[in-house]
């Protein structure tokens, strides 16, 4: 068959040629991202110390204070340490509410954001240190603890923006330190022969947790007062725990074995660190005696 093509006379001819060009050479795939990884979790005194100061396994909180540990060691990231963004630590008691995501406590809860990181000759690491202060009413793990079938743990987490590691393998006993704040003295000021204390004009005494166990008293006197001229028997105090006087059937005579008074100082918390309970004395001047008297009174926290 033939075609035909017209010519238009003193026009240009122009003949269109579609081409497609495909190229079927390599194409490089993006890079995958190499999650990161934890390499070491210890608690230590120090901020980036590499070794466990703990052994034995467990932690004493500082009498009415805090103390600082670090949770510290290594992360990993093969991409390179500087993908590293974030490691986060978490030191918390086992049975915390929403355990690893628990918030902020300083009787069983931990939370460092943001833990300090710094490179090491490795070029694919990290040392990581979170400074952790310890209250000192810190819930115990121990044996005799508040809650002796817990421990703690060292939660660590590690981010390069776009994977994360967790690890959770190292736990901790928290000790329990009995500890209470008891004043050095008994101070009745100055009596009259005769006289009888009462709720007016007792000793009050303020006893206060500096402990993480709750806590109770013993109180003993082996003797009585020594004056100047002429002595005050045992049998011539009392003790209670309401604001009574001496006369008051709610007053307990002093005895030379330790009693138990269960005045029943409580644990402490974030709201009240330091609880406190009053015990009240109370005594007698009999005949005979004058000038200055002076004596011992024992006063010993026990566990309630």
């Amino acid at each position: 068959m033939k075609y035909s093509l017209p010519i238009v006379a003193g026009a240009a001819l122009f003949l269109g040629i579609a081409g497609m060009f495909v190229s079927s050479g390599p194409v490089a795939d993006a890079q995958a991202n190499t999650p990161p990884t934890i390499v070491s979790v210890v608690t230590s005194n120090a901020a980036n110390g590499s070794s466990d100061d703990y052994p034995g396994g467990s932690i004493s909180p500082t009498v009415a204070g805090v103390k600082t540990i670090y949770v510290n060691g290594l992360v990993e990231d093969l991409d390179g340490q500087n993908t590293i963004t974030n490691v986060k630590g978490v030191f918390y008691r086992s049975g915390a509410t929403s355990g690893i995501a628990c918030t902020n406590s300083g009787n069983d809860c931990y939370v460092v954001s943001s833990c300090t990181t710094s490179n090491v000759a490795d070029p694919n690491q990290k040392v990581y240190s979170c400074r952790v202060e310890i209250q000192y009413y810190a819930d115990s793990t121990d044996a005799s603890g508040r809650y002796p079938s817990e421990n703690w743990v060292a939660h660590v987490e590690v981010t390069d923006g776009t994977d994360t590691a967790q690890d959770s393998s190292l736990t901790k006993e928290m000790n329990s330190v009995l500890s209470l704040n008891i004043p050095g003295n008994i101070d009745f000021g100055t009596h009259n022969v005769g006289d009888v204390t009462t709720s007016g004009n007792n000793v009050e005494m303020s006893i206060v947790q500096s402990g993480n166990v709750n806590a109770d008293v013993e109180i003993s006197m082996t003797s009585g007062l020594a004056c100047t001229s002429g002595s005050i028997s045992r049998d011539n105090f009392k003790w209670s725990l309401t604001d009574v006087g001496f006369a008051s059937g709610s007053a307990t005579a002093m005895t030379a074995s330790p009693v138990d008074t269960n005045l029943n100082v409580g644990y402490g918390t974030d709201a009240s660190p330091s609880p406190s309970k009053l015990v009240y004395f109370n005594t007698t001047v009999p005949v005979g005696v004058g000038g200055t008297c002076s004596g011992t009174t024992t006063i010993s926290a026990i566990s309630h």
